[in-house]
């Protein structure tokens, strides 16, 4: 399975990149926590930091074996967000407790759903989207008590999903499993196998 909510093709990641890019800074000033590209290509994820930072990890996973121009471009984009990272620290450190917060919840109510009988496993695959967010989020902000606190609480909601699941193939494209490997990202290598 490809990367849920992405571009198949380098070209197409590469033009969301740079759109994510340039409308960073109004999002970071803005109070929304998912801001919509404008429609400006299509049907997209909306912006999040997450949502910027698994493109960018994908790309980065591809990019030996992109041609010479898409990496070069690639480069450029990567120095506009380390730029980015700098001038914005602080509201950029905001946003990922943030969505840090978003993405817990909304994986807590996946595993509750499962719980119930309401999650589909075919799914799984679309909602450890969010476990994998969060994870890359937890690189942007600073160690503090809110990061500690949501760092607990999905350390709580990561053994209560290693007691029901099993061990299993990389769950999206094995393309992509370098770039999520199994020490950081386990639960791409696992899937449900009964209620939560």
């Amino acid at each position: 399975m490809s990367l849920p909510s992405l571009p198949g093709e380098a070209a197409d990641q590469l033009d969301l990149l740079s759109v994510q890019l340039d409308e960073l800074k109004a999002y970071l000033l803005s109070p929304e926590l998912f801001w919509p590209l404008g429609g400006r290509l299509g049907d997209t994820p909306r912006l999040t930091l997450g949502n910027l930072l698994i493109n960018l990890r994908t790309l980065q996973a591809r990019s030996e074996n992109l041609a010479p121009p898409l990496q070069n471009r690639l480069a450029r984009l990567e120095s506009s967000w380390q730029r980015s990272r700098e001038e914005w620290a602080a509201a950029i450190s905001k946003k990922a407790l943030q969505e840090m917060g978003a993405r817990l919840n909304l994986w807590r109510g996946y595993l509750e759903d499962l719980d119930e009988g309401l999650g589909n496993r075919l799914n799984y695959a679309t909602e450890v989207r969010n476990r994998v967010l969060f994870e890359l989020l937890a690189s942007l902000p600073p160690k503090d008590e809110e990061y500690e606190n949501l760092r607990k609480a999905m350390r709580s909601l990561d053994e209560r999903f290693a007691s029901v699941s099993s061990p299993a193939p990389f769950t999206w494209n094995s393309a992509y499993s370098k770039a999520f490997p199994k020490d950081r990202f386990p639960a791409l290598y696992r899937k449900p196998t009964q209620p939560v």
